[in-house]
């Protein structure tokens, strides 16, 4: 692989990160405000993106994507983590909820299962996809890069909204 395929590459696995990892939490708050239907559709809409960021001109390149997005995924997570972005989020929708309940996570865990099968599924036709066509894989991080940059502001643009975690159990 050349330098400029690992540049892409890593740029290409950063996105997959943002995207699987936002999408869990997007379409938590979308299944709460939307309804359960919503929820799917995002994740059918964040499958097709990951998929499209993990195509690539060789079965090395798609290694090197999916690799190196395990790790960042963890580093994204942490942000929600730190953030208390879930239940931060519950509490704008639902104002003084307090905590999920466990019928809530059960159906966020039910949107991560689905999440999961579809990218995993996903992934396996990116792998199956991966052909000799350099060219392909600038424009498609470049469409990858404009949608992962519009699921980041929409993130950072939801979370200045969210009540402080402080306010939410103050009192």
């Amino acid at each position: 692989m050349k330098k400029s395929e690992v540049f892409t590459g890593l740029i290409a696995a950063a996105e997959i990160s943002v995207i699987f990892v936002s999408a869990m939490f997007i379409a938590d708050i979308l299944s709460w405000s939307g309804g359960f239907f919503a929820a799917l559709v995002y994740i059918l809409l964040a499958a097709a993106l990951y998929v499209l960021a993990l195509i690539s001109s060789s079965k090395k390149l798609w290694l090197l994507k999916w690799g190196v997005s395990v790790p960042l995924s963890f580093l994204v997570l942490q942000y929600f983590r730190y953030t208390d972005y879930m239940v931060r989020s519950l509490n704008w929708v639902f104002p003084n909820y307090g905590r999920q309940s466990a019928g809530g996570n059960f159906a966020g865990m039910l949107l991560l299962a689905v999440l999961s099968f579809m990218c995993l599924a996903g992934g396996l036709t990116a792998l199956s996809m991966s052909r000799e066509d350099k060219g392909s894989d600038i424009r498609r991080l470049i469409v990858t890069s404009v949608f992962t940059a519009m699921i980041v502001y929409g993130v950072l643009v939801c979370e200045a909204q969210f009540p402080s975690y402080e306010s939410i159990f103050a009192g």
